[in-house]
């Protein structure tokens, strides 16, 4: 239906989001600490981090297909 744990399941099928953490409940400490992980994951992969991979390089067919399916 496009609501947004469905959205944030594909997003993580895809690849792109933290493994584990579609369906875990806001104001805990564990939304907290993958919030946390999150952000220095997303800065690891910058320019600045060293490992620079930008969405196109990340997501190809295969991710697209495994988030349909999922």
């Amino acid at each position: 239906y496009g609501t947004a744990n469905s959205n944030q399941l594909m997003i993580e099928l895809i690849g792109i989001h933290v493994p584990g953490a579609s369906f875990v409940n806001p104001g805990t400490p564990l939304r907290d600490a993958l919030t946390l992980h999150a952000a220095e994951q997303t800065i690891r992969n910058s320019e600045v981090g060293g490992d620079y991979r930008p969405f196109y390089r990340q997501i190809d067919a295969r991710a697209i297909v495994n988030a349909m399916v999922g």
